[in-house]
């Protein structure tokens, strides 16, 4: 229902130098390498159309659930390239196994939000501007 007009062209796409080779995908969630893992999130139901739509890895499965969301499961390296993507989906993502992927996502939304707090006893307004982040130190 999103693609309104579709029109056949006789020009070919070149993937050149950029597509990597199939042994070194097949071992990663994209470029990087690492201990091969079993790794399952849940998705919830506003995301998992987004998910089920895109083939991520070679290894993914998806299980689709009565409520609309959905399992992925991979068996890839745990690195910053599948933190990221687990973030990404903020809290419509939740970390099934393995335990210690779970426990570096509740870590890495610790810092972010140690990053982000604002102390109650602080009663300056807060300046969001792009030009205040930047001026921080913490970084």
């Amino acid at each position: 229902d999103r693609i309104k007009f579709v029109k056949l062209l006789e020009e070919k796409f070149d993937y050149g130098s950029n597509v990597l080779e199939a042994g070194h995908e097949a071992q990663s969630f994209k470029i990087m390498a690492g201990q091969l893992r079993t790794v399952r999130v849940r998705l919830s139901s506003s995301v998992s159309r987004t998910v089920k739509e895109r083939k991520w890895h070679p290894s993914q499965q998806l299980r689709p659930l009565k409520n609309g969301s959905v399992i992925v499961s991979f068996v890839i390296p745990i690195n910053h390239e599948i933190i990221s993507w687990i973030l990404g989906y903020g809290s419509k993502a939740l970390v099934i196994e393995p335990l210690s992927l779970r426990i570096k996502i509740l870590q890495e939304i610790r810092g972010m939000f140690k990053r982000y707090a604002v102390k109650r006893s602080t009663k300056r307004k807060i300046d969001a501007s792009p030009r205040a982040a930047a001026s921080e130190k913490t970084c």
